[in-house]
């Protein structure tokens, strides 16, 4: 679980940044889903809103082998903020609900482990509760109110946005 929270703390970090081309980052994620997250920063920005910490979870369910584990989970859907007022108290996501996620992670030869897939339930994802969520904030706080202007990638190039047809926006 810290291999997971530490990911998932890394990605909400870099969404709040736009920048995904950190090491760690790096290593505990597969390149080619790091560079979709990277993508939809980038179609997003100009943005001004940010996660206050890294996304709240219940876990509902951990399968483990050997060298892999699912940890099927529930995440607050409602994270992202535009203001520091409106930013939920760990209280408030006690009654809550969220969407049934499951990340998936691997152990390499060396013992260390790393995300090799993220599977969201059927779109829309089927409600869980959110009871017993995971709280925690991001020390500083996120520039709330500040705008984002573009994502740089796994590669440390900037992330050109793309229209919903997938052209590059205002071609």
């Amino acid at each position: 679980m810290r291999t997971l929270r530490g990911a998932m703390a890394r990605l909400d970090a870099a969404i709040n940044t736009g920048d995904f081309s950190g090491p760690e980052l790096n290593d505990l994620f597969p390149p080619g889903l790091l560079a979709r997250f990277a993508q939809e920063a980038a179609n997003m920005s100009p943005d001004d809103s940010y996660a206050p910490g890294p996304t709240p979870i219940a876990v509902l369910d951990v399968t483990e082998s050997e060298d892999a584990a699912v940890v099927a989970m529930c995440e607050t859907t409602v994270w992202q903020v535009r203001r520091a007022s409106d930013v939920r108290s760990p209280d408030s996501l006690a009654a809550g609900r969220g969407e049934k996620v499951a990340w998936e992670l691997a152990q390499r030869s060396d013992g260390t482990r790393h995300v090799t897939g993220i599977v969201v339930s059927d779109y829309p994802a089927p409600l869980c509760p959110t009871a017993g969520a995971v709280v925690g904030y991001f020390d500083p706080a996120p520039p709330y109110g500040e705008w984002r202007r573009e994502a740089i990638g796994t590669d440390g190039r900037i992330v050109q946005p793309l229209d919903p047809f997938g052209r590059p926006r205002g071609e």
